[in-house]
């Protein structure tokens, strides 16, 4: 399978601190079925900024490493690049990384408690410049937790969207976990990632986010997102997605 949300290079963000840590977390995705990882170290995020040439040198190092200890996976380049303004212009300027730096696709985090008021008009301005914006991870925002439709006119404009594995299986937490289920119940979902940074609170769950997710929508349904939607981005290509279906009024309960 193929891993498009990772945090995998060492001592560039708030995944492994080492490369020994690294090539643990690199095995441990081999073993849960992974053999192709994009790395996404955090970008703009207002803590970790790794540039575009720390991300590339530390994806050169790591797939040496890979090779020299014989661990059968390769590593991308990407990024997890925080929602800010000045997205456009460095994208412009050709100073983020897309997902396997194809220039097609762009991992946008949102921050976990809001849905940016210019959230709309940044998207629309990724897309101007021929990129498709995929949202990760949207089933930890606060505000899509409380009302998934808001995802629908995002998706409806052209963004894609990258749930994490972990959430399927509920390593999140209840709420998260119901607000993955609700994106999936609405066709809002487009992509499954680990999102992984470690072995003791990260760690990789797809095999069994494949088990939860084949019994959710179907083995076809969960071969076209963890599957041919990874492929097919990694290669620039473009993604069909479903016509969004508004999330099922809230049951509510009236006493008297």
């Amino acid at each position: 399978m193929i891993d498009i949300h990772a945090h995998v290079l060492p001592g560039i963000d708030d995944g492994p601190a080492n490369m020994g840590e690294a090539l643990d977390l690199v095995r441990a995705a081999v073993a849960d079925g992974v053999d192709t990882i994009v790395a996404t170290p955090h970008m703009l995020d207002g803590v970790y900024n790794a540039s575009r040439a720390d991300i590339f040198a530390g994806v050169g190092q790591l797939n040496d490493a890979l090779r020299e200890h014989a661990i059968p996976a390769t590593v991308l380049a990407g990024a997890d690049v925080h929602t800010e303004t000045e997205i456009p212009d460095l994208l412009r300027r050709g100073q983020l990384v897309t997902v396997a730096d194809r220039g097609k696709h762009l991992m946008l985090e949102l921050p976990s408690h809001v849905v940016p008021n210019e959230l709309d008009q940044l998207l629309f301005s990724v897309q101007l410049q021929g990129v498709v914006p995929v949202i990760s991870h949207p089933e930890r925002n606060r505000v899509i937790q409380d009302d998934p439709a808001e995802l629908i006119p995002l998706v409806e404009a052209g963004a894609l969207t990258q749930v994490t594995a972990a959430s399927i299986v509920g390593e999140f937490g209840a709420k998260v976990e119901e607000c993955a289920k609700a994106l999936f119940d609405c066709q809002l979902v487009h992509l499954v990632a680990t999102d992984m940074h470690d072995l003791r609170h990260r760690r990789p769950v797809f095999s069994s986010a494949a088990e939860r997710l084949t019994e959710m929508i179907g083995p076809e349904d969960c071969t076209w997102i963890l599957e041919e939607n990874a492929e097919a981005i990694i290669h620039g290509g473009r993604v069909e997605v479903p016509d969004p279906v508004p999330p099922k009024p809230r049951r509510r309960w009236l006493f008297w």
